[in-house]
């Protein structure tokens, strides 16, 4: 007799006990709603439901769509710590979409991912307009240095030239 393994994958899956027409779907139907709590839940709920009404797509597609950019815009803003070792970590999520082909995943996508990027290019552009204006200072004061040095140059010429022309008014 040989010792059986427990399975893995897909064959943990279909060796299941539980008998197939009482297993959980793998996905959710389209159709499905989800229960979402907290003080932001109808902010939320109505942006997705618009999203979806407007662009004729599932509220489930606009709902993974829209946790994916959130997850992804705070993942600098928010840390978790580990239950077994205390580190730190950003959080993040993994959201994959299924959706046949056609079902517009990626203008979702687009769409909630716009208003961070021209937040990102906003700032951008203030980066950009403060190291502009860092190195236009940094220009001004060299120019004035060597506006000065050409100065002093140009004074000490006229002088050296002046005491060569009173030598000759002297010789003369």
């Amino acid at each position: 007799m040989t010792p059986s393994h427990p399975p893995t994958g897909m064959a943990a899956y279909n060796h299941c006990p539980i008998p197939n027409h009482q297993r959980p779907p793998a996905l959710p139907p389209p159709d499905k709603t989800w229960p979402i709590h907290g003080p932001y839940r109808g902010l939320f709920t109505d942006i997705t439901n618009l999203v979806a009404t407007e662009d004729q797509v599932p509220a489930v597609l606009c709902a993974q769509a829209a946790l994916a950019i959130g997850a992804l815009a705070l993942q600098n803003q928010v840390a978790v710590e580990r239950p077994n070792d205390g580190s730190s970590v950003p959080v993040s999520a993994l959201i994959v979409g299924i959706a046949a082909s056609g079902e517009r995943k990626s203008q979702i996508i687009r769409r909630f991912m716009q208003p961070l990027m021209s937040y990102l290019a906003a700032q951008e552009d203030r980066e950009a307009w403060a190291r502009y204006q860092k190195e236009r200072a940094h220009w001004e004061k060299t120019h004035k240095r060597l506006n000065n040095e050409l100065a002093r140059a140009y004074a000490h010429q006229l002088i050296e030239e002046g005491d060569a022309d009173s030598e000759v008014l002297n010789d003369e």
